[in-house]
């Protein structure tokens, strides 16, 4: 019982998706979720973690999953094996932030068509 539970636990937080957007997400949505998942990555790049921001918002800082609370970056550290990424939503306009590895984050951005790497 422990085993299946256990199981079902790591499959739940296995990091999201690792093909082609179902059919029910037009093709230049998937495009552009891909290049705002890049240009979120980008800009990820050069936030530190003294920077103000606003309540509610969720980014990558140094690697981390960030939330803003109060003005500041509360930072949950990724896995060992794992980085913080943007990557393109495969279910709806936007996109996700999670750990990932970074052959993973490739691999979904490129999959929506966006060019140009992470």
């Amino acid at each position: 019982m422990i085993a299946i539970f256990a199981a079902l636990v790591s499959l739940a937080l296995t990091p999201v998706v690792h093909s082609a957007p179902t059919s029910s997400l037009d093709a230049s949505v998937f495009l552009q979720n891909g290049k705002d998942a890049q240009a979120l990555n980008a800009v990820f790049a050069n936030i530190s973690t003294t920077d103000s921001c606003n309540d509610g918002e969720m980014a990558c800082v140094t690697n981390s999953l960030a939330h803003c609370v109060n003005a500041t970056w509360q930072l949950e550290a990724c896995s060992d094996s794992l980085s913080c990424f943007a990557v393109p939503s495969v279910r709806e306009k936007g996109t996700v932030i999670s750990c990932s590895t970074n052959a993973t984050a490739l691999a979904i951005i490129s999959a929506s068509g966006a060019t140009g790497g992470i």
